[in-house]
């Protein structure tokens, strides 16, 4: 009896081939869902942990803005308050003291030549900070920077406006770099029927888009400062702005366009 017992156990236990085939499929099936889920786990934190460097480095980056644009103010106010100084000079004048009262002036212009100016206002503190930073660093690189605001910008944050601004000025300075010669950065803002155009121009030295046709970045660690050209898509896809890039002849162009919803 022992032995005929063992036997009927081990028939019990037995399993047929498509019972096999069932149960192995069903393990296979079960890693498959543990390896989509691991997968979709990594990306999903990976996607995060780009978000959040993303918005750290543009939050640090505004911070920056806002106190590179708040000195520019104070040194604005510098360029008015020069009646302390203006008095020096009237009484070494007064004194007859003409060569001291010249070498007082001419060292005051050289100390106020180390500092910017500040852009006209353009009604949006982004745009101003923005502004104030890529003229100095245009003129530390030697290219000619110059801008035009035709109209009062509207509906855009300050901080997307100095993020967008800053992020295509950079881009364009790096851009300027690369080249020998005369080098051109500008900015045209144009603000009519409900709509708001912004067209960055660079100087070029060889085609963009035959050498880089997908615009990202030529940078080393390219997870880090490919977020440029992410956080402009970010804030075009934001806005539901239009974007176009072209080349004419020796320049890179790009505008932007923003229609204003009623």
């Amino acid at each position: 009896m022992p032995d005929l017992d063992g036997f009927q156990l081990a028939e019990k236990l037995y399993l047929t081939a498509p019972e096999s085939h069932l149960v192995l499929g069903g393990m296979f099936g079960l890693l498959l869902l543990m390896e989509l889920f691991h997968r979709k786990l990594w990306k999903y934190r990976r996607e995060n942990l780009e978000l959040l460097y993303r918005k750290e480095q543009e939050l640090i980056q505004w911070e920056s803005i806002q106190e590179f644009y708040q000195a520019g103010r104070e040194i604005n106010r510098m360029y008015h308050d020069m009646g302390s100084c203006l008095d020096v000079v009237y009484c070494l004048l007064k004194k007859e003291k003409c060569g001291e009262a010249q070498g007082y002036i001419e060292n005051l212009r050289e100390g106020l030549s180390k500092y910017p100016e500040l852009p006209k206002e353009t009604g949006n503190v982004g745009l101003n900070a923005a502004i104030l930073k890529a003229k100095q660093e245009c003129e530390r690189k030697g290219i000619h920077f110059h801008y035009v605001i035709l109209g009062r910008t509207e509906g855009i944050d300050s901080m997307d406006m100095a993020n967008l601004l800053y992020n295509l000025f950079s881009n364009g300075i790096d851009a300027c770099a690369e080249v020998v010669g005369e080098r051109e950065l500008s900015l045209v803002l144009t603000n009519r029927k409900g709509e708001t155009e912004f067209q960055v121009e660079n100087t070029i030295g060889r085609s963009v888009f035959k050498e880089n046709p997908r615009l990202e970045s030529r940078k080393p660690e390219k997870e880090r400062h490919g977020l440029g050209m992410e956080s402009i898509k970010r804030i075009i896809e934001k806005y539901h702005v239009d974007y176009v890039c072209r080349e004419e002849e020796d320049s890179f162009v790009q505008v932007i366009r923003l229609v204003h919803l009623e």
